[in-house]
């Protein structure tokens, strides 16, 4: 909650992924989960945010108030850093990140839940080397769904959005169309067009066709690679967003596209990924990313950039700080990458493949580094594509 709270520009709905299971649209929870039922935000954060916390740490407390000081200490401002199997459990190594010192403990038990890791924003600067540049945190608030999307109303250069997943497409539509979150785009277009179009057969049999591909991933079946799965995948959806493109009601769906970007500068929002597919990822983000990709491309503007990667920027002008959005930057995007080249090959891409492009804005999205805990490493968790313990 720490890290969500930090940003207001935010949509925060459980089961907007779940899509496109029949329950996506509620806002809320499916099952009743007494005391609380889990709904989406409708009110400012930081007021949602201290109620829920206030109610939580109340319930921790009256279900802990008999076990506190003999089976559970609460340690503040401690880190675990070490631990190591001995006769009588596990001892840990805890440093007091006040004082600096450690100290060890034995435990019973240890439970590791850190998170996915630190998210990874930043890439070259060629001006500093001792800084590169860092983007705006997904979890900052941002103001990509105003008219001008915190960018001066003279520049002209356009933006651009780094990566492939989640994090990458959902930045994509609200920049490009202005909308909240994706869920808005799909809910309106799936909403305002009949119940029995053809095309929809198409958008829910993308629930099969993202398990498939699920399973596949998990398994990995030889000589199927990760990749391949993954591009299979994508043209499922490509299929599904070409369906809709070619029935009557697609109209219907420009016209709401046409409304919804009509203070906005069409097209000046580009997305650049490694591979000619988008990463492992929600199916609303891919649909929804394809879908603005479709109309801008009807409108007479390219936006998606395949095998192209960011690889180096500059300032133009003045001198960035960590977070920098709404200065003009040029960016060195190498052109030719794929899924299989690291972040360390892509800087070294040979400049003749390589072309420079300036920006207005640069949104990164470049995944998560796992955490590291001594030997241990995690992994981050794929997306599910509905709750696992709905029947």
């Amino acid at each position: 909650m720490s890290l969500q709270a930090r940003s207001d520009s935010r949509w925060l709905d459980p089961v907007q992924y779940d899509w496109p299971a029949a329950h996506w649209s509620e806002e809320a929870w499916p099952l009743d989960e007494t005391p609380r039922r889990f709904t989406a935000v409708s009110v400012p954060f930081p007021k949602l945010n201290a109620a829920v916390a206030e109610d939580w740490a109340l319930e921790f407390q009256n279900r802990t108030s008999r076990l506190l000081g003999t089976r559970i200490k609460a340690l503040f401002h401690t880190e675990a850093q070490v631990w190591r199997r001995v006769a009588l459990g596990t001892e840990v190594d805890l440093l007091d990140l006040s004082t600096k010192t450690v100290a060890q403990t034995t435990f019973d038990l240890i439970i590791l839940a850190a998170g996915f890791g630190l998210e990874h924003a930043e890439v070259p600067d060629t001006t500093s080397t001792a800084r590169p540049f860092k983007g705006l945190d997904f979890w900052s608030s941002d103001e990509f769904e105003t008219d001008g999307m915190g960018i001066a109303a003279a520049a002209n250069n356009g933006v651009l959005v780094s990566g492939a997943g989640d994090g990458a497409l959902q930045d994509f539509v609200r920049l490009s169309t202005g909308v909240r979150s994706v869920r808005d785009l799909v809910h309106a277009i799936w909403s305002s067009t009949p119940a029995g179009a053809s095309w929809k057969e198409h958008f829910v049999a993308l629930w099969h066709w993202e398990d498939h591909a699920s399973r596949a991933r998990n398994f990995v079946p030889k000589p199927l690679g990760d990749c391949e799965v993954l591009r299979r995948l994508h043209q499922r959806h490509a299929d599904a967003v070409a369906a809709l493109a070619a029935s009557p009601e697609w109209s219907t769906v420009v016209q709401w596209l046409d409304n919804a970007t009509a203070k906005r500068r069409l097209g000046s929002v580009e997305l650049a990924f490694k591979c000619d597919h988008f990463a492992g990822c929600y199916p609303l983000n891919r649909t929804g990313a394809l879908l603005t990709a479709r109309y801008m491309q009807e409108r007479g503007h390219s936006v998606l950039r395949s095998f192209s990667a960011l690889k180096s920027t500059k300032p133009v002008g003045h001198s960035c700080a960590h977070g920098c959005w709404g200065h003009t930057h040029e960016a060195h995007i190498a052109q030719g990458v794929d899924c299989s080249h690291s972040e360390a090959a892509i800087a070294k891409w040979p400049a003749s493949t390589s072309v420079s492009r300036v920006f207005d804005g640069l949104a990164i999205r470049h995944g998560i580094d796992p955490l590291t805990f001594g030997a241990r490493t995690f992994e981050r968790l794929k997306p599910q594509v509905v709750p696992f313990h709905l029947p």
